[in-house]
Formats: structure tokens, C-alpha cells, sequence
């Protein structure tokens, strides 16, 4: 009973520690718009290495999904366009991080069983048996050494007013970032998590940091 309560809890620490379904990511904007839209219109402005990327669409199909939430119309009337929006992403090459990981079990308690044999005084012998009981204690019984590499992810998304703008003044209304960082080396897998982090109560308060933890979206 003792070595399954230990590995069962060992297992619960592991993956507490993975934190392989979810990702915890830091959010922060600054911005100028109105806690709703009111029907005011959209396009993304993709840069030169993004141009015709299936994965730019992919987060630009999501993106566009949360701005219209919002209330805004997306629009392909470059006539027709009140703001601009441009995102970029990227991930680090990771750091090399080591430690050690608790281990928990039973430290004391439990059912106990004890027997011998006792003198009785006169030459002869006695046996006993018995068992006794006691509540169960847990803590730590061990540690487990661990070495793994953290890669550090990044979202940062630009909202531009695109009537206000000219070629010599560019007028921003909304700055979002989000930072993570995690065992994954493969962005495409957090990226949408972030994505939800960052337009979790959109706009939100500008000005505000905030540590937001999202199940990993697939």
C-alpha cells in the first residue's frame, strides 16, 4: 500500500510539474479602445516573410474570429478599412534548466503486524501475534533529479487606425503581449493557448501585467 500511494503521488507531482495541459503565459497591453466594437472595420497587414504562410492563416483565421467577437467587420476594401492589424511570434532556442523533484508517500501509520515468543517464568514458553493500527502520515520520501529545457515563446499583436495614419505617422490604438515559456519546442503548439490568453476579456485595462493559465487549445 505504501509503495502504490508513493508512485501514484509521484505520478500527480510529474505532471503537475510537465504542465503538458496547460501553459502559463504573462499578458500585457496598452491601448486605446472602447470595451466594445461598434461595427468598425478590419485587415491584417501581414509582413514579406509572412505573406502566403498556411501558418500565418491559421493564427490570423483565430484572431480574426476574437475581433469579431469584439464587433468589428473584417473587410477586403482597402478603401474600406478602419484599422490594421499586425501580429509576429517566436520562440527562443531554450535554456538548459535542472533540479529535483519531490517524491511523496506514506512517512509513518498504517497496519502493523507483531509476533514472538515470551518466557512465562516456569520453564515454558508463550507465542503472540497481534497487529495494530495507527492513521497514516504523508510527506516527502525522496527526491528525483531532473534536467530539461525551457523555450521561451512570444506573441506581440499591433492594432493600427488606419485613417488616422499617414506614411510620416503611424497612429497605434492597441499594443498586446504575451510571453510564456515551457517544455515545448514547437510553437505551433502553444501559439493558440497564447492567442486565447491575449484576448481573454479583450481589450482588457491597459496599462495592466497579468499571469493568465489556459488548457493548452488544440
Amino acid at each position: 500500500m505504501k509503495n502504490t500511494t508513493t508512485i501514484i503521488l509521484s505520478l500527480v507531482a510529474l505532471v503537475i510539474f510537465s504542465g503538458c495541459a496547460s501553459v502559463q503565459s504573462t499578458t500585457s497591453r496598452f491601448h486605446q479602445l472602447p470595451e466594445k466594437g461598434n461595427g468598425e472595420t478590419f485587415a491584417f497587414l501581414p509582413s514579406k516573410s509572412q505573406e502566403g504562410g498556411l501558418e500565418y492563416q491559421a493564427y490570423c483565421d483565430r484572431i480574426k474570429s476574437k475581433l469579431i467577437e469584439y464587433g468589428w467587420i473584417p473587410s477586403d476594401n482597402p478603401s474600406n478599412i478602419d484599422y490594421l492589424v499586425f501580429f509576429s511570434y517566436s520562440i527562443d532556442g531554450g535554456d538548459t534548466v535542472s533540479g529535483s523533484m519531490p517524491i511523496y508517500g506514506q512517512t509513518g501509520g498504517g497496519t502493523s503486524y507483531s509476533s514472538g515468543t515470551v518466557s512465562s517464568g516456569y520453564g515454558g514458553y508463550a507465542s503472540y501475534s497481534g497487529t495494530t493500527y495507527s492513521a497514516p502520515t504523508f510527506g516527502q520520501v525522496g527526491s528525483v533529479p531532473y534536467t530539461t529545457k525551457m523555450y521561451g515563446r512570444n506573441l506581440d499583436l499591433t492594432i493600427i487606425d488606419d485613417r488616422k495614419s499617414s506614411k510620416d505617422n503611424v497612429v497605434k490604438v492597441y499594443e498586446g503581449r504575451v510571453a510564456s515559456s515551457g517544455s515545448s519546442a514547437d510553437i505551433a503548439v502553444v501559439l493558440p493557448t497564447m492567442i486565447e490568453a491575449l484576448f481573454k476579456n479583450f481589450p482588457g485595462q491597459s496599462g495592466k501585467t497579468k499571469k493568465v493559465a489556459m488548457p493548452l487549445v488544440k
